[in-house]
């Protein structure tokens, strides 16, 4: 049996709000990964997917397998709170898997 390799990404919830605040007109946040995994898993806090989708934010990933795209919008952030009974978007984290 072969060994899956995973790398586990945690986006900083201050940087990427002070990043989407900065930026008026931001419509894609990139994240290149060079290392060859077997699984990417990327965790987002649901105030940052939250403040993506007002602005309309593309959240890309490149890979050296591919390339991922996910529309902030498409994550459902406000449906997942009322799901877990919380408006506390910060307390939810999103994981993505790859």
């Amino acid at each position: 049996m072969t060994e899956e390799h995973e790398l586990t990404i945690t986006i900083d919830a201050t940087r990427m709000r002070n990043l989407l605040e900065e930026r008026d007109k931001i419509s894609v946040v990139s994240m290149h990964i060079t290392s060859r995994v077997d699984i990417i898993s990327v965790l987002l806090s649901g105030d940052i997917i939250k403040a993506m989708e007002r602005k309309r934010v593309v959240w890309e990933i490149s890979t050296p397998n591919g390339n991922y795209s996910l529309p902030a919008s498409e994550v459902g952030i406000d449906r997942i709170a009322t799901q877990v009974g919380t408006e506390l978007l910060k307390d939810i984290m999103v994981q993505v898997h790859i």
